[in-house]
């Protein structure tokens, strides 16, 4: 083979070579190095001879299966005989399938984004172009028609996905384009023969329900793809929603949806803004969609009562509000518990950043009207203490009340913001019963005290010896 056989002085422009220019220049991709894929197939065959013929910058990526024996050691050696008269770098990959990875089409094309991935950051690549075209489009639409996915998925691929700098260009020509492309510039390629099987969805489609669809309803395919307009139409809609009802508040990753923009709609909005509301937050990963059942558990949030919660991931909390859902970051608490000894005599003890000291002789209702430490009636207290997290199902009697409360009732009652309920912690003695509740420091509203004490524990006239908590003079 000699590069006089490619010579493209002689040849008539393609409508595929304009498309491409276009798409590369509109997207600042033109004259930037790109990573492409390539089979040793007509698709990505054509496509790597018509970037070669616009001088574009490439690094040739070819992956071996291995499952068609010597016909993928043949597909490799054509990709990277190619590559090399072009004049690109190339690398082939051989990765071996084994039962245990599931999906053979699923693994297969993980595991080749994720080859992409890597090589474009590791050559400094600014995208991926890949060689998809028109029946490509038609048979994703069909597969996510098939599976129940949403209208706003119909458009089945993207000319350019910004996450993954996937750049397809083709997307609007048809393989007959492609194949007549290549024969004009007499494009080398090898036939897939198992693309002739119907074993996969994909070939199912193709090589059965097609041909009889062109027979039966000319013109089908114009009409599924003008799916995607309808698909784009019900995104526009779900957008402006979004960007009207979900209030943002960045510093604390909070999101918030009122009650009003769910609770007066028919099951289907309110699953679908539901939906909406929690992929938009930071922490939702799309590789984790939600599914019907935890989106169901999120319905219930919109009658449940204030405080109760679903968690959408690891990471990711959703809370019912009064008036409002909220989503943030799971609140998990790294505080370790902490023992507080009895002081001796005058002793200070330091537990970090609170102090401990048991004075007598002192009037602590006097004290306590002049500053925010906290005064406990040391006689009532069975020694040692313990600082800890709170937790579900905790319950005191909160100073001035007759009955008990629950922990999480009282921080609801209070009006305490999510973000802030994890900063309280519990004081609790040797019988493990909870005699005070410590504020956290960064508490947003102005408070008084340092915590509020259990009125078991209250202060009296008669009270001779008072347990003083405050805050080390540091942190004053």
């Amino acid at each position: 083979m000699n590069k006089s056989e490619y010579t493209q002085s002689s040849l008539d422009d393609s409508t595929l070579l304009e498309t491409l220019e276009e798409s590369l220049r509109s997207l600042e991709l033109w004259g930037k190095k790109l990573i492409i894929g390539v089979s040793g197939g007509v698709d990505s065959m054509a496509l790597l001879t018509a970037l070669h013929e616009l001088k574009q910058q490439l690094f040739v990526i070819h992956i071996n299966y291995g499952l068609r024996g010597v016909d993928s050691d043949q597909d490799q050696e054509l990709v990277e005989h190619i590559a090399q008269f072009y004049d690109y770098e190339v690398a082939s990959f051989r990765v071996h399938y084994v039962p245990e990875f599931g999906n053979l089409q699923a693994w297969a094309r993980d595991m080749r984004y994720q080859i992409f991935r890597e090589i474009r950051r590791e050559e400094s690549a600014v995208a991926v172009v890949l060689a998809h075209h028109r029946e490509d489009v038609l048979e994703t639409v069909f597969q996510k028609l098939f599976r129940g996915s949403s209208p706003v998925h119909w458009d089945g691929m993207k000319l350019w996905e910004e996450e993954q700098a996937l750049f397809r260009p083709w997307l609007k020509h048809s393989k007959a384009e492609l194949i007549d492309y290549a024969g004009t510039r007499a494009v080398p390629y090898r036939e897939d023969s198992t693309n002739a099987e119907s074993a996969y969805n994909r070939n199912w489609l193709r090589n059965e329900w097609v041909p009889m669809l062109h027979q039966r309803f000319p013109g089908w395919d114009e009409h599924l793809l003008d799916l995607g307009e309808y698909g784009r139409l019900l995104q526009s809609y779900q957008d402006q929603w979004a960007a009207r009802c979900i209030r943002v508040h960045g510093d604390s990753n909070q999101h918030k949806v009122d009650l009003t923009e769910l609770e007066p709609f028919p099951e289907s909005v309110q699953l679908d803004r539901l939906k909406i509301f929690v992929e938009q937050h930071p922490l939702f990963r799309k590789e984790e969609p939600l599914s019907r059942g935890q989106l169901n558990h999120l319905r219930g949030l919109i009658k449940a009562e204030p405080g109760k919660k679903v968690s959408v991931n690891g990471r990711l909390m959703v809370y019912r509000q009064r008036t409002c859902l909220l989503a943030m970051p799971n609140q998990v608490s790294t505080h370790a518990p902490q023992v507080v000894e009895q002081p001796r005599g005058n002793e200070l003890l330091q537990k970090e950043p609170y102090t401990f000291q048991v004075l007598k002789g002192i009037n602590p209702l006097e004290l306590a009207k002049n500053g925010p430490e906290l005064y406990l009636d040391a006689h009532t207290l069975s020694w040692p203490l313990r600082i800890r997290d709170w937790k579900e199902g905790d319950r005191f009697t909160p100073l001035g009340m007759k009955g008990s409360t629950k922990m999480s009732d009282y921080l609801i009652n209070h009006k305490i913001p999510l973000a802030e309920k994890s900063g309280y912690r519990i004081l609790e003695d040797g019988n493990n019963s909870i005699i005070a509740v410590l504020f956290p420091l960064n508490k947003s509203k102005n408070v008084s005290h340092y915590g509020i004490p259990s009125d078991q524990q209250k202060c009296t006239q008669a009270t001779t010896l008072v347990l003083q908590i405050g805050l080390k003079s540091s942190i004053n």
